[in-house]
């Protein structure tokens, strides 16, 4: 595997984005000293993305190749990019992030100085189609916007995951999972469905594997944000499907922590872990419900605790059977053995 920067775009119906996104790469500065191309995966376009990317592409020296991914889903379309790339360093940009113009050449320093380092990632920016609400703030890093930690270096342990959007991913640990049976239990967003997920779970093997987590806030990436992830309802949803999500992600945990006594039973066991997210649940009752009859509960903490907790509390029940499977499934995979070098 060549040494060198694949920059991967997951693109979907983004015809009127992709020349702003391919314009950033164009506008990248000191980066003759490595090699690097442009991976665009077109994830079943409906429109005129890709002839709009091959028109707005013109570097002298780093090609653009397309690939098309007819599966619908964001862990295919990554799939697809990663393996068609040829170095040993990506770099996931989304078809709405616009990349500062240093971003690939302080990527390739860090993963290059760094190799204990498995992803890395940085600050993002919001960029509004319309003025965002007040409330906004408080939630931000749902959609990947600001930063990931308090000072450039390691995250710490209890930091779950890299933003997806700007992460720099070590190529052959990941080939390293893809070969050893790694299988996803979270396939990504498809369709109107709001359940993610895939960036923190490759987030956790990598921890597992003993790879460490790094933030650069001068990574700085901007994220176009439409008017229709704004919406009130949209971000309950959201947060229902974080909820749901975290179950899973509490499976790795249960591998990276190691809980012992009291803890250790509560996790392992269908009832009592039940009993537990339960009561967490039931204890955000009288505050949403104050919060509700009060008149308007837009931007109230309380609505997002509960949708969260709700959403932990329903997979649990819905998908007992499956939670056990990826439990074991987890505690036997074979990809755990390798020894990080």
């Amino acid at each position: 595997m060549s040494k060198g920067i694949s920059v991967v775009i997951c693109s979907y119906n983004s015809e009127h984005r992709i020349k702003d996104v391919l314009g950033c790469l164009l506008a990248q500065k000191n980066t003759d000293g490595f090699a690097w191309e442009v991976i665009m995966v077109d994830n079943a376009s409906a429109d005129n993305t890709v002839e709009t990317a091959r028109q707005s592409w013109h570097h002298p020296r780093v090609p653009l190749h397309i690939f098309h991914e007819p599966r619908r889903g964001q862990s295919y379309a990554t799939r697809t990019g990663i393996k068609n790339a040829t170095y040993d360093i990506i770099l996931m940009v989304d078809d709405d992030n616009y990349i500062s113009p240093n971003y690939v050449s302080r990527a390739y320093i860090i993963m290059e100085t760094h190799p204990e380092v498995g992803i890395a990632g940085g600050r993002g920016i919001g960029v509004f189609e319309k003025e965002p609400p007040a409330w906004f703030g408080n939630i931000e890093q749902a959609f990947a916007i600001g930063p990931q930690g308090d000072y450039e270096g390691y995250l710490p342990s209890n930091r779950r995951y890299i933003y997806g959007a700007g992460s720099i991913i070590r190529k052959p640990v990941y080939n390293y999972l893809m070969s050893s049976n790694f299988q996803l239990m979270l396939k990504g967003r498809i369709g109107k469905s709001l359940m993610a997920g895939e960036d923190t779970e490759r987030s956790l093997a990598f921890r597992i594997l003993g790879y460490k987590l790094w933030y650069d806030p001068s990574l700085e990436f901007r994220h176009y944000m439409p008017a229709s992830r704004l919406n009130w309802n949209y971000i309950r949803r959201l947060y229902n499907s974080f909820g749901r999500t975290s179950v899973y992600f509490d499976l790795y945990g249960e591998i990276l922590n190691k809980p012992q006594g009291i803890r250790a039973f509560v996790a392992r066991y269908i009832l009592t872990d039940f009993l537990n997210k339960l009561v967490k649940f039931l204890h955000t009752l009288p505050a949403y419900i104050k919060v509700s009859l009060a008149g308007s509960c837009e931007g109230k903490k309380e609505v997002l605790n509960f949708e969260y907790l709700y959403g932990r509390l329903s997979e649990r029940i819905i998908h007992i059977a499956k939670i056990k499977q990826y439990r074991r499934r987890l505690k036997n995979a074979p990809w755990r053995n390798m020894k990080n070098n």
